[in-house]
């Protein structure tokens, strides 16, 4: 997915481990990087991944959450990584769900097929980016 570089925090820049601010349709998201191989401008195709995924720790909390059948991100305090998540379930083994701006990888939480085009909630403590296709030499 192209994205656009708005903002980059040095955690550590000897290692490139940095927040990111990225833009994706017009919305800015923040997400943890290693390694951040880009500067601010820079218009990169990254993958977007749950760092730390923050339940719900029950199934029917993560099923019946989204009543309003959302596919967004709502960012939990502002100029951090944490998200609360609200999309639709377009693909099981792994579980993929679609959050609206972008799809996220869940896991393998289910064989049930049924699942497939429900609408679920859940909680990300950290959003991860990283270049797709980074070559690792």
């Amino acid at each position: 997915m192209k994205v656009r570089i708005k903002k980059i925090d040095w955690l550590a820049k000897e290692i490139r481990e940095a927040v990111v601010t990225f833009s994706v349709r017009d919305e800015n998201f923040t997400a943890f990087s290693y390694p951040a191989d880009f500067e601010v401008g820079d218009e990169v195709d990254i993958e977007v991944s749950i760092g730390i995924e923050g339940g719900p720790s029950e199934w029917e909390e993560m099923f019946s959450g989204n009543p309003d059948k959302k596919k967004c991100l709502i960012k939990k305090k502002p100029g951090n990584w944490e998200y609360s998540a609200y999309g639709r379930v377009v693909k099981i083994q792994p579980l993929i769900v679609d959050v609206g701006p972008f799809k996220l990888e869940y896991g393998y939480i289910t064989h049930d097929p049924r699942v497939v085009g429900e609408y679920v909630y859940f909680e990300i403590l950290r959003l991860d980016i990283f270049l797709k296709d980074r070559d690792v030499a």
